[in-house]
């Protein structure tokens, strides 16, 4: 029963992050003088007929995202971990498939704690500088 609880935690946080990645975008913006802009991507108006300079970026441009996250690889707790290693990567292949995050690529950055909770403090310190996102 535990195990099962632990699953539906971890599916419920991967749907929530799923979730709120997704853009939510039509395609479709609206122009200051209430028509629409068809070409969010840049392009002409066909409100006004000026140039759009758009404000999305395209897919795959810019540096990729990091996602980093501290896991008891090995250890005391490693069973449970690599479970969470494993939504975590499926997540981020989900995100990946629908385009990444603001067009770019959903990278994830594992680091073993081995189940030692000072190395996990200084791995997060760290991380909190250098990634872009934390998964905890």
């Amino acid at each position: 029963m535990k195990s099962w609880k632990k699953l539906a935690t971890i599916l419920t946080i991967l749907a929530m992050v799923v979730a709120a990645c997704g853009d939510g975008d039509t395609g479709a913006d609206t122009t200051a003088d209430g028509g629409t802009d068809t070409t969010a991507d840049g392009g002409t108006d066909t409100t006004t007929g000026e140039e759009d300079p758009g404000t999305t970026m395209a897919e795959g441009e810019g540096e990729p995202i990091i996602a980093a996250t501290s896991l008891p690889l090995t250890g005391e707790f490693s069973i449970p971990a690599e479970l969470h290693r494993d939504g975590y990567q499926i997540c981020v292949d989900l995100i990946n498939e629908r385009g990444g995050v603001l067009g770019r690529e959903l990278v994830l950055e594992v680091e073993d704690n081995q189940s030692d909770q000072e190395i996990a403090v200084a791995q997060y310190e760290r991380m909190v500088a250098e990634a872009d996102i934390l998964f905890g």
